[in-house]
């Protein structure tokens, strides 16, 4: 297996113009647009076409992004705020991989992890341990979306326009003109700043333009949690510390249907629970349901493919927004 040094024109062609088509839609929802990020890299395995299509829906998958229908030789993605491209051409007894993400403007982290996190899984067939850890938005980006009391909290900003632009961490929920740790940026488009360490809670990082002028108006705001430590699977059952969701064991097989149960939820008739590949952030859902008010129940995910996933549950939508109650992870494979 080999990377290649020049990349290939059909691809590429094929590659951008979905990209293309793709970015003007991300930049129309951009308030300040700017020139979107591209990455790309391309490697050659020694696999044939069909299998390297099936990786690349499981990569895409992982990635947390939502699969679109494939083409003949290529398997895309998206969010808000990127769009992915698996290229798979047959090359003799060999299949070329060219892996293309577009991001919106102040994404620039984002495109180049989940760039390196989709080479990485097409290489190795399964997602690296922490590529993906990264979450952000449109003009803020942290380093997880759940941290321990020990850790410090790095705050990164881009594509932020100028002079009385400020940024602020509050509790989760507070009105918005609550400050907390906050500070100017200075005029400075991009930057970091280390938050330090917080108490246990749900917290908010917003971003607000040119004060005073722009007031209390947040322009982009990205939730996280802080906790005691981090919630580890039950050898046994693979519950979490809070066990409000259990599973039989942590690793499943392809064949196999997943049951989850839950138990000593609220009971509000917003209660739900989802499962989406670890790493996702917080307000990502993949299949999902509401507990319909009940505290104790079951529900039958089916067969999922091979990768690491988490179950989550959340209370009292929309009120409780996207709060994670307890997370458990496991893995098919």
């Amino acid at each position: 297996m080999k990377r290649g040094s020049s990349l290939v024109n059909l691809p590429l062609l094929l590659a951008f113009l979905l990209l293309i088509v793709w970015i003007p839609r991300v930049q129309a929802q951009e308030t300040h647009p700017t020139t979107p990020h591209l990455a790309s890299t391309q490697l050659l395995l020694n696999l044939d076409q069909p299998t390297c299509m099936a990786r690349a829906k499981t990569a895409v998958t992982a990635a947390g992004l939502i699969t679109h229908i494939p083409v003949e030789t290529a398997q895309g993605g998206s969010n808000a705020r990127l769009f992915a491209l698996i290229t798979c051409l047959p090359a003799q007894k060999q299949t070329l991989i060219v892996v293309s993400v577009a991001g919106s403007p102040g994404s620039k982290s984002e495109t180049v992890r989940t760039c390196n996190f989709l080479d990485e899984f097409m290489r190795t067939g399964k997602a690296p341990d922490g590529v993906l850890t990264v979450i952000s938005n449109q003009h803020i980006t942290l380093a997880n979306s759940v941290f321990t009391v020990d850790e410090e909290v790095d705050i990164q900003w881009d594509n932020v326009p100028g002079q009385g632009d400020w940024i602020t961490i509050v509790p989760a929920g507070s009105p918005d003109d609550t400050w907390g740790n906050w500070w100017y940026t200075d005029g400075n488009n991009t930057g970091t700043k280390r938050a330090g360490k917080l108490k246990p809670g749900n917290y908010e990082v917003r971003v607000y333009f040119d004060w005073p002028n722009g007031g209390f108006i947040v322009k982009s705001r990205l939730t996280f949690s802080v906790v005691t430590e981090r919630a580890t699977a039950d050898t046994t059952t693979g519950a979490n510390d809070k066990k409000l969701t259990t599973l039989v064991k942590t690793t499943f097989s392809p064949t196999e249907d997943i049951e989850v149960e839950w138990d000593g939820l609220p009971g509000a008739k917003g209660d739900w629970v989802t499962v989406v590949p670890a790493g996702s952030p917080d307000d990502t859902w993949g299949n999902w349901w509401f507990t319909a008010g009940k505290t104790t129940g079951s529900y039958n995910i089916g067969r999922l493919e091979p990768g690491k996933y988490e179950i989550r549950a959340y209370f009292n939508w929309p009120d409780g927004g996207y709060a994670v109650q307890s997370r458990v992870p496991f893995t098919v494979q």
